[in-house]
């Protein structure tokens, strides 16, 4: 998947068959309601890195391995 981060927004979220989008502090996100990769690579990202992760998963959707590197980047 590729995410993409913003640090403005206008509009509002629209609920989706897949997700009902809720507001959270940055330091009480409810990582046990989130996808299983996201505790991996979503705390980097917030702190500004760029991340490439792989992820091994197994039933249940349950992560047997993973890997996330942060990733150089040029600026434009």
């Amino acid at each position: 998947m590729i995410v993409y981060w913003a640090n403005e927004w206008e509009g509002e979220p629209h609920e989706t068959e897949e997700m009902r989008p809720q507001w959270f502090p940055l330091g009480a996100l409810p990582y046990d309601s989130m996808w299983p990769t996201d505790a991996y690579w979503l705390p980097k990202v917030i702190a500004g890195a760029i991340v490439n992760g792989e992820f091994l998963f197994g039933e249940g959707d349950r992560v047997l391995d993973s890997a996330v590197l942060e990733v150089q980047h040029e600026e434009a």
